[in-house]
């Protein structure tokens, strides 16, 4: 009898380990995209760049995503001599 105790201890301390680091992976998952903001989502292991982009918000993106975030106004700069919009050199 004890050995069975010992088992059923052994196998349940090792599924409630696997149970919380599946939790915690999967709320490591999410990201938020700021308010005023649009987001591309991009790989941290490839450097490969989703073309749709996210609205502010909250969503699931994966383990290995995040956002990059970009401003959603335009800013207008207007000078007698110059004139730019949103341009980085």
């Amino acid at each position: 009898m004890q050995n069975r105790h010992k088992a059923y201890i052994i196998f349940s301390l090792i599924y409630w380990l696997v149970v919380i680091a599946g939790v915690i992976l999967f709320l490591f998952a999410f990201q938020k995209v700021p308010i005023n903001n649009y987001a591309l989502r991009l790989s941290i292991f490839t450097s490969h760049i989703d073309l749709t982009y996210y609205l502010p918000g909250l969503y699931h993106t994966g383990i290995g995503y995040y956002f990059l975030p970009f401003p959603k106004s335009k800013v207008y700069l207007r000078d007698q001599r110059v004139e730019a919009i949103n341009k980085d050199y």
